[in-house]
């Protein structure tokens, strides 16, 4: 992507700095899921607590890992049939990297390096009170415990997961219920994430201004969603909320 297609839509950043309520993406926005998952796999398929799994070399391993994220994201259900198809008959392989998957469903987990000081500056130099929430799609205690892990829940106001909730991004009930949750209008808050499809859609199905984190610098035009402002790094948010110099607070 050009650095005129990252360009704001519309608005100015200045408008931006009037907002009371910032949402924010949990999983690739604020920590590394993409990376934890496929460390994890990795870990899993070759044989967890054990020794490297016999006969399947690091090109197959790689291979394995990609097909399983393609068939399921998140699930295990999958892992026999994968393990078959990779040549590794032997059930107790594939049921042993089940449990080793499910016991250490964190395993490498971390938040972005800049998540910390950007909750912190956001704190700091807010021209008003600002209110920050998380909106999560995912099984509701999986979610909660990793922000917990993570110490996401007590850098925030409020935590909002779709299975407790009973909608997920990109529905348009789960923006409301965040609006609700944050006290502010769809005119005063801004949503922040990596998903095109989920956080940016669904912003603006809800009428709040989107902001997508695109550290790959992919085009939006496959999906055909134009979001108001795009960075690449989520420090880069920083600079959007904040006032611009020589104005006063709540301009």
């Amino acid at each position: 992507m050009t650095r005129e297609q990252q360009a704001p839509r519309s608005s100015p950043p200045l408008q931006l700095a009037s907002r009371r309520l910032l949402l924010l993406d949990l999983d690739d926005t604020l920590c590394d899921y993409s990376t934890a998952r496929g460390r994890r796999l990795r870990t899993a398929f070759a044989g967890g607590d054990e020794p490297t799994a016999p006969g399947l070399c690091a090109f197959d391993l790689e291979r394995m890992v990609a097909a399983s994220i393609v068939v399921d994201p998140d699930g295990v259900e999958h892992f026999p049939r994968l393990f078959r198809d990779f040549g590794m008959t032997h059930q107790d392989q594939a049921e042993r990297a089940a449990r080793w998957y499910r016991r250490n469903r964190f395993f490498g987990l971390e938040l972005f390096p800049e998540t910390l000081r950007v909750f912190a500056r956001l704190r700091a130099t807010a021209s008003r009170p600002l209110r920050l929430g998380v909106v999560t799609n995912g099984p509701a205690a999986i979610q909660r415990d990793k922000a917990a892990l993570l110490g996401i829940d007590r850098l925030v106001d409020f935590v909002l997961v779709s299975g407790e909730f009973g909608s997920e991004k990109p529905d348009r009930a789960i923006f409301e219920e965040a609006l609700r949750l944050g006290g502010a209008r769809a005119d005063e808050a801004v949503m922040v994430g990596d998903s095109l499809e989920h956080d940016i859609a669904g912003a603006h199905r809800a009428g709040i201004a989107s902001i997508w984190v695109n550290p790959s610098g992919r085009s939006p035009e496959p999906i055909g969603l134009q979001p108001d402002f795009v960075i690449t790094r989520l420090e880069e948010l920083v600079g959007l909320l904040e006032p611009e110099s020589g104005d006063s607070p709540g301009c």
